[in-house]
């Protein structure tokens, strides 16, 4: 029964662990550590997003490890893209964290 337990641990671990690597992945295609760490972060705060692509082995890290890092948007609790912050009918305050990257930029906010 023990190793059943873990083992439904272990499955837990990766299915939430795919998830976020596949949002790191559509959000952060072109970007740095840095970038996929910050998205890391907010995601656990807000789990909605929409950019979801097939992680590759940076994604997968950043998903992994990124509590050991220091959140660089200082405790965001959303990350915008090109376009998305004109369809945001809400006040939102920039955390003053931002990164361009080639094709896309994002900025966190809370």
């Amino acid at each position: 029964m023990t190793h059943l337990i873990e083992a439904i641990h272990w499955l837990q671990t990766f299915v939430r662990a795919f998830e976020l690597a596949s949002v790191i992945a559509g959000e952060t295609p072109t970007c740095s550590l840095e970038a996929r760490i910050a998205v890391a972060h907010v995601y656990q705060v807000n789990d909605t997003w929409y950019g979801y692509a097939q992680p590759q082995a940076l994604d997968w890290y950043a998903a992994l490890y990124w509590e050991r890092y220091p959140d660089p948007t200082n405790g965001a609790t959303f990350m915008f893209g090109p376009g998305d912050l004109a369809k945001v009918s809400w006040a939102v305050e920039p955390t003053g964290w931002s990164v361009t990257c080639p094709g896309t930029s994002l900025t966190s906010y809370r």
